[in-house]
């Protein structure tokens, strides 16, 4: 399973739920969805980042050799 797969199952509805919430307190849909899609690459590169380390320690690879 890939680690975005992974991140999209657990947070993309929380996210986007909270945005839209926000959103309908204060009416500034534009910068609340951006700032929903920023914190969401910054978790699904943070996530990659900490696999991809697990992986290279524990001789881990996709590739077949």
């Amino acid at each position: 399973m890939k680690d975005s797969s992974l991140l999209a199952i657990i947070s993309v509805h929380e996210l986007s739920k909270n945005g839209m919430l926000y959103v309908s307190k204060t009416f500034a849909a534009f910068p609340i969805y951006i700032s929903v899609a920023l914190l969401y690459l910054a978790l699904t590169m943070g996530i990659s980042r900490v696999l991809n380390y697990i992986e290279r320690r524990l001789g881990v690879s996709d590739r077949n050799e």
